[in-house]
């Protein structure tokens, strides 16, 4: 068999460049630890906020979502003067719709607000309890 006449082509080398690579696992692992960070970061300044500067008001449970198996969600509604404000918040799990519970809120921002429960348990939240300032409900 006669050889063929056609000429191979070459790819060329490529050399890699010393040094390391960064990994695609390396860069999703830091960012969902980024991620779970600020969120960490986010409540614990909230909190912080709102046991400084926070007012302290009743709301009542509005909706209460069920999903799955024992996962549920709570919504609940406050008043601030000419407005009312509502969220999805951790409460506790035996309250139902029409249940009262305890809100704190920012003044300047009535849409940063959490349960009371939750803030409450803060050093300076404890600190404006012991002077006066702040109620010592329990929901």
């Amino acid at each position: 068999m006669p050889k063929s006449t056609r000429k191979k082509r070459l790819r060329p080398v490529i050399k890699k460049k010393p040094g390391k690579r960064i990994s695609f696992s390396l860069i999703l692992f830091i960012c969902f630890t980024a991620f779970f960070l600020y969120r960490i970061i986010h409540f614990e300044i909230l909190d912080k906020s709102l046991a400084r500067d926070g007012i302290v008001t009743r709301g009542y449970i509005y909706k209460v979502s069920r999903y799955g198996k024992g996962t549920h969600t709570r919504y609940y509604r406050f008043y601030y003067p000419n407005s009312h404000f509502e969220r999805t918040g951790e409460v506790y799990n035996s309250m139902n719709p029409g249940d009262s519970i305890t809100v704190i809120f920012l003044p300047d921002n009535p849409d940063k607000n959490r349960s009371w429960r939750i803030v409450k348990t803060r050093r300076k939240a404890k600190e404006r309890i012991r002077r006066g300032e702040l109620p010592d409900w329990d929901d």
